[in-house]
């Protein structure tokens, strides 16, 4: 879906003001501002007033003041940009407010990588600013506020982490809630409820949207066969396959495949009757209740969707 660019209006890296400098714009800069500090400064902000410790980033809004004083040095990296109002709703970022982010060493390379494009303004300068822009607030985004209640929180969820990307990075293995809260070192109530805290998503829902997402690129494939892609995406059986990927995309994988362009794909899953029959999954045997569907499934492209359509309309005539 196309968007508007996002905009560097100015942006300096480490860059230094006189000593005890002040910075006072009443009515804001007119765009946004991202500051990483280096050294320490008083803060007058519509909150109160503080002071900083180096390390800290700051978001102002356009048309908020902006007033701060370096107590001596002054030394910052910023970047003053335009940025559509629904995309920087999409970032969970304290507006008009100091936070210490964990990872300040990446967002100051990220600032340098903006001053070097803006500078070099070659061919393909407002796209690149526009990429680096968004890798900026994602690094701001992803830090984490320096609290004890927050740090406290890291190692769990690092571990969670570590745990999905191995699951999701090989999807086609045999996973279990009891392997997974096994390698967690907890119960599997507890784990399942701080899997579903941290991704907002059942384990066994986040295995089967992989497993389909990686369905969907295989039946690209015009060499391979759909009961070839069922085993490689963890699917015991053919029909369980065609059943889940139904469920998920709205679309059979032969309807799938044919949408593709590969409309003489062999099937060897059974017939469409078969297909639609009832099969349990390696996750639901375990469980003894049938997996649901997941709660985000992969989104067909509304091409595939309209050629779909386009044939069964034309069985009909």
């Amino acid at each position: 879906m196309h968007r508007s660019f996002m905009t560097v209006n100015y942006c300096n890296y480490q860059y230094f003001n006189r000593d005890c400098d002040r910075i006072y714009r009443p009515c804001g800069s007119g765009d946004y501002l991202f500051l990483l500090l280096h050294s320490e400064m008083a803060f007058r902000l519509p909150d109160g007033a503080f002071q900083n410790r180096p390390g800290a980033c700051i978001l102002y809004t356009p048309g908020t003041p902006q007033d701060y004083q370096a107590l001596k040095t002054f030394k910052n990296s910023y970047v003053h940009f335009c940025a559509p109002d629904e995309l920087m709703q999409f970032f969970p970022i304290p507006g008009n407010t100091l936070f210490y982010p964990d990872n300040v060493q990446e967002i100051d390379r990220q600032i340098q990588a903006i001053y070097q494009a803006f500078l070099r303004r070659d061919r393909f300068f407002e796209a690149e600013l526009d990429s680096l822009l968004e890798g900026l607030l994602v690094l701001a985004a992803r830090s984490r506020a320096e609290s004890p209640d927050t740090r406290q929180s890291f190692p769990l969820e690092d571990t969670f982490q570590e745990i999905r990307l191995a699951m999701l990075s090989s999807c086609e293995k045999p996973w279990t809630i009891r392997q997974l809260s096994q390698m967690a070192g907890m119960e599997k109530s507890q784990f399942y409820r701080y899997y579903h805290q941290f991704f907002h998503i059942s384990p066994g829902n986040d295995l089967i949207q992989a497993r389909i997402q990686r369905a969907q690129y295989l039946l690209t494939n015009q060499a391979a066969q759909i009961q070839q892609i069922a085993a490689e995406c963890g699917f015991s059986e053919a029909t369980h396959f065609s059943r889940q990927f139904k469920r998920c995309t709205g679309m059979s994988p032969r309807e799938y495949a044919a949408a593709c362009g590969q409309p003489g794909r062999e099937w060897d899953g059974g017939s469409d009757e078969q297909r639609s029959g009832t099969a349990s999954g390696q996750w639901s045997k375990e469980s003894g209740r049938k997996a649901a569907p997941p709660s985000e499934t992969p989104p067909v492209p509304r091409s595939l969707r309209n050629a779909a359509a386009e044939r069964q309309s034309e069985k009909q005539k």
